[in-house]
């Protein structure tokens, strides 16, 4: 793929950042994990209440295809083509990113990169109803109060997951019930136990049908304080670490 020049390179630039991440992004799902007797209503109605406490932990209208964001901005029709090809390559671990697990795209403000990273998100959703691809989306914007810190970023990203992939959701749901607090415990250590770790005991299973998990953050220049925003991207390098998830946050330059 050529590099990026010219007027292209104005719309968007692509960082990989501590690039030399070897790429794992297969995970064999296990379909028959046994974490308690499905069949008894009870465990049914508990598992739900932990799954509805996440949600409200979560951020709804942070989410891609939230009703919130029906009228967010979105590239036009062969616009950004270029932009979104590569990231769509990068997403199936294809093209010049394929080994990056985080990339950046940056660019001055007002040049369209919440509109790609709309476009872009829309396109894993629809490519995640056909495929075996999980997609977790978290889009911050300044004048929303659970969408300009990151105290929801690490619990929207879960309940995302959860939603789609059977064996994360009882891996996370054993989580919460065995320790009801980590809702409420520090943001580094709700992405180790409820996001990577969840992750990572996922594999361990009998080989199945892989699973890719994409997560999508977008707006970083939105979520309030310098500090805020380096411990988001602490926060996502932590993620990285997780053996199937790349990243794509988006930053403005």
């Amino acid at each position: 793929m050529p590099p990026f020049s010219g007027s292209h390179f104005q719309e968007a630039n692509f960082t990989s950042v501590e690039g030399n991440y070897h790429d794992h992004r297969q995970v064999n799902v296990h379909q028959n994990y046994p974490v308690w007797p499905e069949s008894d209503p009870r465990h049914d109605i508990e598992n739900r209440d932990f799954l509805n406490e996440l949600a409200r932990r979560s951020a709804p209208g942070a989410v891609a295809n939230a009703e919130e964001r029906a009228y967010a901005p979105r590239c036009l029709h062969e616009t950004r083509t270029r932009v979104l090809n590569d990231l769509g390559e990068w997403s199936a671990a294809e093209g010049r990113w394929k080994d990056a697990k985080l990339l950046v795209l940056t660019g001055p403000a007002g040049h369209g990169k919440t509109a790609i990273m709309q476009s872009f998100s829309e396109q894993l959703l629809r490519k995640q109803r056909v495929t075996n691809v999980v997609v977790a989306t978290f889009f911050f914007k300044s004048t929303v109060p659970d969408q300009n810190q990151a105290k929801a970023l690490v619990t929207t990203l879960a309940y995302q997951v959860a939603e789609n992939w059977p064996s994360f959701r009882r891996n996370i749901i054993t989580v919460i019930r065995d320790n009801f607090r980590i809702l409420s415990t520090s943001l580094e250590h709700q992405m180790e136990h409820i996001l990577v770790d969840p992750i990572t005991d996922s594999q361990i299973a009998p080989p199945c049908p892989p699973v890719t998990v994409i997560c999508a953050v977008d707006g970083l220049d939105e979520c309030n304080g310098d500090d805020a925003q380096s411990r988001v991207v602490r926060l996502l390098h932590t993620l990285s670490k997780a053996p199937n998830t790349p990243h794509c946050p988006r930053q403005s330059a």
